[in-house]
């Protein structure tokens, strides 16, 4: 058992780095955020798969409202950004990117069942979409669903197992279930992808600490505040410092 003070530091160390980036919401770390998707070359079978429907589709014009799509959300400019998707849409109904990226801006609005309903689209589109299923895993995390969302994350990985993100976000959904040894497994398999990867570091050391592995713990949180500082994120270096400084100068009570 270690000291009370120690407990309490690491609790809201925990709570600081819940902090949400973008649509995701994970109760023990950063999230990764939606990823935009980009759009596939178009092949004729899809061309006549859509004039069967009876669609109009313009690649061309598609592509470039898209494409501006992208540079808008890029620049945070969500609401222009969700019209020139959908005008892409209008030319090509078939762009599942187009719509990884419209659940994506949609989500950063809040409206979570538009999002949810546009990633099932892209997915309908194209099963085989490994940012599809990611984004729909991050959607329904905000909702709770967390065991669709780790089936979603699941199936990310298993298209793009080389998809560190959406390790450290099974990782993240996983010790929300309090599934602790599943999630340190996902975000060692995050951090042996991207060894850069500060919040997958960070939130490995909290569950190693948990576990009673208090010098691996150490370890893992002198990664994450030295990658950190190198990445330019002060704020979360200096608050893993603190919980350093406790950690290192104080010993575990006995009994």
């Amino acid at each position: 058992m270690v000291k009370r003070a120690n407990l309490r530091l690491v609790s809201q160390w925990s709570q600081q780095i819940g902090v949400v980036a973008a649509t995701v919401l994970c109760g023990v770390a950063f999230g990764s955020p939606a990823v935009l998707a980009n759009p596939p070359v178009q092949t004729p079978l899809e061309s006549r798969t859509s004039a069967q429907r009876g669609l109009q589709i313009d690649a061309k014009q598609a592509e470039e409202h898209y494409k501006l799509g992208v540079e808008l959300q890029q620049q945070g400019q969500i609401p222009q950004a969700i019209a020139e998707y959908r005008q892409a849409l209008q030319y090509n109904p078939q762009l599942a990117a187009a719509y990884v990226n419209l659940g994506a801006a949609l989500a950063n609005q809040g409206n979570i069942d538009a999002a949810i309903e546009s990633y099932e689209e892209a997915i309908r589109i194209d099963p085989d979409m490994a940012e599809a299923h990611f984004n729909l895993g991050n959607a329904l995390i905000t909702q709770n669903q967390m065991a669709d969302a780790i089936a979603q994350y699941r199936e990310a990985i298993r298209l793009k197992p080389d998809y560190a993100k959406a390790h450290y976000n099974l990782g993240n959904a996983l010790a929300s279930e309090k599934q602790r040894e599943e999630a340190m497994v996902s975000w060692q398999e995050a951090i042996k992808i991207n060894p850069e990867f500060a919040e997958a570091h960070a939130n490995l050391g909290l569950a190693l600490y948990q576990s009673g592995q208090r010098q691996a713990a150490i370890a893992s949180f002198i990664t994450a505040r030295d990658l950190f500082r190198v990445q330019g994120n002060t704020q979360q270096a200096d608050r893993l410092d603190q919980v350093l400084q406790k950690l290192t100068t104080s010993r575990p009570a006995v009994g």
